[in-house]
């Protein structure tokens, strides 16, 4: 490591493909409860799961919706500057987080904010070979997501076994 950085595949806009170290610590300090809060829905007692459940659903959400306005950011400073498609897909995950927090069905929920997080995932990759987003946020964003589905995932099979 140099610099305060982690290494990370590939050359970025600007940089080395190195994820900057805070963008790592914080984005790893935001997956931490989410992991937590699965694991409290499998291994707590009922009372623990009930709440830590609908927490998860919750704090994951706005998570989603936070996403969003990072794609907001990456959109307005692209290469060709603001455009209606990729503004666009920067206000869909907002779109999708509003009825997941009006919806009662946590299975209906938890399914939406997967493939939400998945679909957002896939599409903040496009970006990076397109050049709009740094060469290193794949190396972020990749493991990132698969904690936070995997972590929906697991305690969405959880409430399917109950």
């Amino acid at each position: 490591m140099t610099n305060g950085e982690i290494e990370a595949g590939g050359g970025g806009r600007g940089g080395d493909g190195q994820i900057p170290q805070p963008a790592a610590a914080l984005g790893y300090a935001g997956a931490l409860p989410v992991v937590i809060l699965a694991v409290l829905v499998w291994a707590g007692s009922d009372a623990v799961a009930a709440f830590a459940l609908p927490t998860l659903i919750q704090l994951t959400t706005i998570i989603l919706a936070f996403m969003g306005g990072v794609r907001w950011g990456i959109a307005m400073a692209g290469p060709a500057g603001p455009r209606f498609g990729p503004l666009i897909v920067s206000i869909l995950p907002a779109l999708i987080a509003w009825p997941v927090m009006v919806i009662e069905n946590r299975v209906v929920q938890m399914a939406l904010l997967v493939m939400a997080f998945a679909g957002l995932l896939v599409s903040d990759l496009r970006a990076t070979r397109r050049g709009e987003a740094p060469a290193w946020y794949p190396g972020l964003r990749v493991p990132l997501t698969v904690l936070v589905v995997g972590s929906l995932g697991a305690c969405l099979a959880r409430v399917l076994t109950l």
